[in-house]
Parts: C-alpha cells; structure tokens; sequence
C-alpha cells in the first residue's frame, strides 16, 4: 500500500497464485479483500488468479481491490468474489487509465468489475471470459457518490 503524498509507482506482479484461507480460531483473522492495493501510479498485474479456501470467512469480498491508481495494467486475471456472496470480482476506486485484458470470472461471478468513485474514468476492457458461456455474469457495475442532504456524499445505485 502506497500513500496518498507518496503513491507507490512502477509496481508489477506476475504469475502470482493466491489462495485465501480463514482460521476460524484466530484473534487476528480480518481480511476482507484477496488483494488490496491503495494509492500506486502504473500498476501492473499479469498472471494472477485468486481462489478462496473453505470454510468462508463473512468478511470476506472482493478478490482484487484498487483504489486511488493512476495507469493500470491488468492481464490474464482470473477470479471470483467471496463464495457465496453477491459481491464483485474485482473493484475499482478511483481508477484512472485502466486496461483489462484477457481476464477469466470463475463460475458464481455475479459481477466481474464495480468501478466507484467519480474520479474513475478511461477503463479499457478487452477479451473477458466467463466459466460457463452464457452464465448470468455482469461485466460491470457503475456506481458515483449522491450527495446527501447533509451536504457529504452517500453511496447511490447502479449507473443507468
């Protein structure tokens, strides 16, 4: 995780393989995403696939989350949210100049990217695969903060 005065900046990962596991026993169990990576400048991810070990954890969500990137290489990911769960695959923050290509939502993918934030803007998405062609996969949900009555932003539904 970078920070919001010193982004992280040149990173890549490839061919990286998670498995997210719980210990139901453990004081510090507390993860909610696979991967969160905050406030970075071209980003590379190349070659990751995330699975999620049973027994599911209820925090649990979203396999890949970014916020606040600037240049965004994603390619040959493959991925699901949390199992059973109505939750995305992948989640964008504030992405700016993003490209996706060649990614794969694993069978029970109900949404494969959420893009947030009102600073989200010019994502390219080539070649998406799902595990069963024809499956009820979404591609992508839209979502902007509405400002609230008490003059702060308020979380707002789907994009038309």
């Amino acid at each position: 995780m970078g920070h919001r005065e010193s982004p992280l900046d040149g990173i890549s990962l490839e061919n990286v393989k998670l498995f997210v596991a719980t210990d139901p026993s453990a004081a510090f169990d507390y993860a909610d995403h696979a991967l969160d990576i905050r406030w970075a400048k071209n980003l590379k991810i190349k070659g990751m696939d995330v699975s999620w070990e049973n027994p599911p954890f209820k925090a649990w969500q979203s396999a890949l989350y970014l916020q606040d990137i600037r240049g965004l290489e994603l390619n040959a990911f493959a991925g699901r949210g949390a199992p059973d769960r109505d939750v995305p695959a992948v989640v964008f923050n504030q992405v700016v100049k993003a490209t996706i290509r060649n990614t794969h939502a694993l069978e029970g993918t109900p949404v494969f990217l959420k893009v947030m934030g009102r600073e989200s803007r010019e994502i390219r998405i080539q070649a998406m695969t799902s595990a069963k062609p024809g499956s009820p996969t979404r591609l992508m949900q839209k979502y902007h903060p509405a400002p609230s009555q008490s003059g702060g932003t308020s979380p707002q539904g789907p994009a038309p």
